[in-house]
């Protein structure tokens, strides 16, 4: 017999942002550290993060993706500068994750939370296509929203707007 319990917490949990990112650079520090590309330098920058609301679970995924497509399309800078920093705002706790990578057309910026849309091919970077339409779910599930912004050859940057 297999039993499986599943427990589903209230999205009312209240903690601070760093907490979770901290867990997300260590892990990412890790890799960084172990580096299997030693000539790339990675900088990680986080600024004071504001109180949010919600499933740790589900916002640690969420910064995870995003923290995982900064690390990806910044592959080709040798000097890759990954930012992480909060928007004051009155109604909402805003979250910044900007990097220095390939960036993207904006023309192309509505097909970015789509499930399986791709803006670069498969030889270039790997990938399924649903890390973007994860975060767009996860944020939304919130009561939020995320905006994405990028320049090709200039970087990225998408912003997380969590209800206060």
């Amino acid at each position: 017999m297999h039993i499986q319990i599943a427990v589903f917490a209230p999205l009312s949990w209240v903690f601070y942002a760093n907490f979770v990112l901290f867990r997300i650079f260590a892990f990412f520090g890790f890799c960084v550290a172990s580096n299997t590309e030693p000539e790339r330098n990675i900088t990680l920058i986080e600024g004071s993060l504001p109180q949010i609301s919600g499933d740790d679970v589900l916002v640690r995924m969420l910064v995870k993706n995003l923290m995982t497509n900064a690390f990806k399309f910044t592959r080709h800078r040798q000097n890759a500068v990954i930012t992480v920093s909060a928007i004051p705002d009155e109604s909402y706790g805003v979250i910044s994750f900007r990097d220095n990578g390939t960036g993207f057309d904006m023309a192309y910026a509505d097909k970015l939370f789509g499930v399986f849309q791709r803006l670069h091919l498969d030889e270039e970077y790997e990938g399924s296509g649903i890390g973007l339409a994860t975060a767009d779910r996860i944020i939304k599930r919130h009561g939020g929203r995320i905006e994405a912004y990028g320049e090709v050859d200039k970087g990225a940057e998408f912003t997380l707007y969590f209800p206060k």
